[in-house]
């Protein structure tokens, strides 16, 4: 990532001495977008910028993230992760309608389906529309929807990647993805870490006292959705293999009821929970999922100090043990590792100060702006 001091300063149209930034989402459900946006859109409002989120409603069994009630949002009723070519096409008419209303200097659109109809709508206010940033949060470009699905998925955003004036990729894993796909040809596409605030840890001896555990035990924690992408099922199979060592698996989701059932002695489960005694709590982490862009609870782990233990769905940072998920056996890798761990004791602090780093929020924001400078002067609207 390019260093904030040596990235250019973004106009604004003219008569503005700041940005007006209109945020397109497709729903703000509990997980790392809704984090992202929340740095992000702190950031921006914190150098002057004006800033809306356009955003749809959850759906089905998916929570609403509590930061919704932080945010600057404008609700779109018609707008749903779900397809529905009638509430589509009405939620993107409410898109257009909207950015006419609220004349941003830019559009940076989230999640495929905010995506697709914010770029189309862009498109029907013609050669004076705002320049449009889409963000591809997700690796969806191979395996994640079967063949149809993904010819589908990949063609759709090789066709709309003309439409936007530039596209951010999360993490080094999506820009591979994307850039291999020939998404964004001719644009700027740019790979982008997510930036996260740091986390107030309470003392080890406090989070371990209150979570009921001994102070000599070996504690791996595990926090996230309980569903299929997250694949908590290797981190019980991992746990069965350590009867010596204590899980903590904080999260809820889908498959909650099925961990509860399946899982061995050695593993707790706290539930959906602050996840910063859980952390100050243990010794490593470990991400068992089988796509991501890059995961906040990740970010949250090396910010704690912890090393992480992850399949290679997690981008090539420092302090992260990567296991291909396609390998044999790889509940029995993710456990060498984890023990590897054990063995090698603790790192300094510079060594952990140096991985949390490269996360910080004045980062993240100064290279929102240099993707956005781009945008502009694509679109023909910087000065």
């Amino acid at each position: 990532m390019v260093p904030a001091r040596s990235l250019p300063r973004v106009s604004a149209a003219p008569g503005r001495s700041t940005l007006r930034i209109v945020h397109a989402i497709t729903r703000i459900n509990q997980g790392g977008t809704a984090r992202w946006l929340d740095v992000l859109t702190a950031e921006q409002r914190r150098h002057g910028h004006e800033v809306v989120i356009l955003s749809g409603e959850v759906q089905g069994e998916e929570e609403e993230d509590e930061l919704v009630g932080s945010l600057p949002v404008i609700k779109v009723p018609t707008l749903g992760r779900s397809v529905s070519p009638w509430r589509d096409a009405r939620a993107a008419a409410e898109i257009s309608r909207r950015i006419r209303q609220l004349d941003p200097d830019v559009i940076n659109s989230h999640t495929s389906k905010a995506g697709v109809l914010a770029r189309t709508a862009n498109l029907t206010l013609g050669s004076r529309r705002p320049a449009l940033v889409h963000t591809i949060h997700g690796h969806l470009l191979s395996g994640f929807a079967g063949p149809t699905g993904t010819h589908l998925i990949r063609e759709t955003e090789r066709a709309l990647g003309k439409a936007a004036d530039a596209l951010i990729c999360v993490g080094p894993i999506v820009y591979e993805g994307v850039t291999q796909a020939g998404i964004g040809i001719g644009r700027p596409v740019v790979e982008i870490l997510p930036g996260a605030r740091s986390l107030t840890l309470p003392s080890r001896v406090d989070a371990r006292t209150g979570l009921g555990l001994a102070p000599d035990a070996f504690v791996v924690a595990w926090v996230g959705r309980m569903v299929r992408q997250k694949n908590p099922d290797r981190a019980l199979e991992a746990a069965r293999l350590m009867p010596d060592t204590t899980w903590l698996m904080a999260g809820d989701g889908d498959l909650a009821g099925h961990v509860a059932a399946t899982a061995p002695a050695n593993v707790r489960l706290p539930g959906w929970s602050d996840p910063a005694p859980i952390l100050a709590a243990a010794d490593v982490y470990v991400h068992t999922a089988d796509w991501e862009g890059f995961p906040y609870s990740v970010i949250e782990a090396l910010q704690a100090g912890l090393r992480v233990v992850a399949t290679d769905a997690v981008p090539p940072v420092p302090g992260v043990t990567r296991i291909d998920p396609r390998e044999s056996d790889v509940p029995a890798r993710i456990a060498e590792a984890i023990t590897a761990v054990r063995r090698s004791g603790p790192e300094s602090d510079a060594a952990r100060w140096t991985r949390a780093d490269v996360f910080r929020p004045e980062s993240f924001g100064a290279a929102h702006e240099a993707v956005y400078q781009a945008a502009l002067t694509h679109r023909g609207r910087s000065r």
